[in-house]
Parts: structure tokens; sequence; C-alpha cells
């Protein structure tokens, strides 16, 4: 089980990019939080972070209090998932009412694609920001 250390994120003076350090098996490992995190879940009552290489790791931290933490190109897409925008290239209606499936870039398909598919179904609690959020960055590119 991984801990992540008290100062979750930390702004590295040479890039303003934040940092995020975890202990695992006895050592820190430290992320790129926007380029090498791609989301989080919770399966029961564990979180996993996944990372961009597609290694999980298991954290004792609530969803709750890892989004708190976070930038704001992460955002919690249903009750289990808070996930990295920068990943994510649209949307479409999803396949129940009320809800949104995310299309992400072609860069994380294959770590994507072994997953359950509902995992990043974009639930009603958290449709109008998504959808204000991803239809902002295509009316801006």
């Amino acid at each position: 089980m991984c801990v992540i250390n008290n100062n979750i994120m930390k702004t590295s003076a040479n890039s303003g990019s934040e940092e995020l350090t975890i202990l695992h098996r006895g050592s820190d490992i430290t992320f790129n939080v926007e380029l090498e995190v791609l989301y989080f879940y919770r399966v029961a009552h564990l979180i996993y972070l996944v990372a961009l290489d597609g290694s999980e790791y298991p954290l004792r931290q609530s969803l709750n209090g890892i989004k708190t933490r976070l930038g704001t190109n992460f955002l919690q897409i249903n009750r289990s998932v808070i996930f990295n925008f920068n990943f994510v290239e649209t949307y479409s209606p999803g396949a129940k009412r009320d809800t949104l499936e995310l299309t992400f870039k072609k860069s994380i398909q294959r770590i994507i694609s072994g997953k359950i598919k509902n995992l990043f179904t974009v639930t009603r609690e958290h449709l109008g920001l998504i959808r204000d959020r991803l239809d902002s960055e295509i009316q801006g590119n």
C-alpha cells in the first residue's frame, strides 16, 4: 500500500509543474502530475493512481482528499474516477440517459482499452462541468 507524502503537491521552481510524491514499497516515487498521472479511481475502499505507463499504485487517501489537492486539469467524472483532462479529446452522448462517454487521445488508448467500459462514463452529477470544460477547449482550438 502506498502512502502519499503529507505535501502531496509540490510546484517545481524551474518548470512551474506540480509533482506528486508517493511512498511505494519503501521508496519515494515522484510524478509530474500533468504529464504522468492519467487518473485516480476507487474500488471498494481502495484508491489507485494510474500512471501514463499503465502502472497502478494503491493509495491510502480518500478520493475527495486527492481531488482537493489536484490542479484544474483533473476533474471528477463519476463517483469513482478523477481523470486528467490533458488526455481527453472530446465526448459523445452516453449509452444511458444523462451520461457522456469520453474519447481519449491516441497516446493513451492502449492503457485505457483494457479497462471496464463504464469506468469512464461521465454521470449526471458531473455532466455540466465536463461539457463546459471540453466545449471551451474545443472552441479555444
